[in-house]
């Protein structure tokens, strides 16, 4: 009526463990702090000019869906207000690091 369970097979090893040294050790993609800082005003940047651009598009009459002007412009608004947020934010932790007593 029903097959017997067949077995996996050998094929399978167990894994052992594996004393991690410097040349197998993973390495870690690691920006630095300034290019994260960068990279963030860049990409405000370009949502910013992308929705200039499709504004000035659509105000020409050019072939551009309404949606589309819509959803860059918010686009822009919410990478404007991150990189606001983070620019207050490190402004205030630099405040609170040089308050600090030694």
């Amino acid at each position: 009526m029903f097959d017997p369970i067949k077995p996996i097979g050998t094929s399978i090893k167990p894994i052992q463990p594996q004393m991690m040294t410097e040349t197998t050790a993973p390495k870690e993609n690691v920006e630095g702090f300034g290019n994260m800082f960068s990279t963030a005003f860049s990409n405000a940047n370009k949502a910013m000019w992308y929705a200039g651009q499709l504004g000035r598009e659509i105000a020409q009459g050019g072939n551009v869906e309404m949606h589309e002007v819509s959803i860059a412009g918010q686009k822009a608004k919410i990478a404007l207000h991150l990189t606001t947020q983070l620019t207050t934010k490190i402004t205030q932790a630099c405040s609170q690091i040089f308050q600090m007593q030694i």
